[in-house]
């Protein structure tokens, strides 16, 4: 038989959660002494929040690996801090998880498994070079064979796009500047009889303007 939760504890959780809520969603409080009064607590779902509001990921990624204990929920946070970010940020995020599994701090054990599963996972994307300055000597070329793979086929790809989209933009480029010099050699005829389409007035020796479709206005 399941058992019933306590009305308190359902109170609690939903409170929490609100809290939670809060803390990623509105932008009407300072991180800052929020976090400091969390710092002696046990709340460290709240306390990673708080540091990613900041931009400290690894001490984030610290509370939930090594206080926390919840690898999953390390995880999404590298998830949820990646949507919609450039490359460069995304590779930053993950590859501060992966010196947290390997390069731990106060004491802590690395953890090899969680980083190797880091590594071959398709949807995570860290830099190289990153990653080669926190691998143990002792592992193997075959132990990283899945993720060496992946990683070529992302550069090698990126570097594609990228030079695909660096030639449409050349080309936009020179044909704007041709439109440009287009415009430029077409002339005005002025004459005695010449007017204004705005104000009416005869444009003789007046400063004036040129539309692309040959309408003459006063400056």
């Amino acid at each position: 038989m399941k058992k019933q939760r306590k009305p308190d504890e359902t109170l609690i959780e939903n409170t929490r959660k609100e809290f939670n809520d809060f803390l990623i969603f509105s932008n009407y409080y300072d991180p800052i002494p929020v976090q400091s009064e969390l710092t002696h607590t046990e709340y460290y779902p709240e306390m990673s929040i708080l540091y990613g509001r900041m931009d400290q990921h690894e001490k984030a990624l610290e509370i939930l690996v090594y206080k926390f204990g919840d690898n999953n929920k390390a995880l999404q946070y590298c998830i949820d801090h990646s949507k919609g970010r450039n490359r460069n940020i995304r590779q930053d995020i993950y590859g501060k998880l992966l010196k947290v599994y390997l390069d731990p701090k106060d004491g802590h054990k690395p953890l090899f498994e969680e980083a190797l599963l880091l590594l071959n996972n398709s949807n995570v994307d860290i830099n190289p070079r990153v990653a080669l300055q926190l691998l143990p000597d002792e592992w193997s070329i075959k132990k990283l064979g899945l993720y060496l793979q992946r990683s070529l086929r992302r550069h090698n790809h990126y570097y594609r796009t990228t030079a695909i989209e660096h030639n449409l933009a050349k080309w936009e480029h020179i044909r704007v500047k041709r439109q440009i010099i287009d415009e430029d050699c077409k002339r005005a005829y002025i004459t005695e009889n010449l007017e204004c389409q705005l104000c009416k007035q005869y444009i003789h020796d007046s400063a004036f303007v040129r539309y692309p479709n040959g309408v003459l206005i006063h400056m």
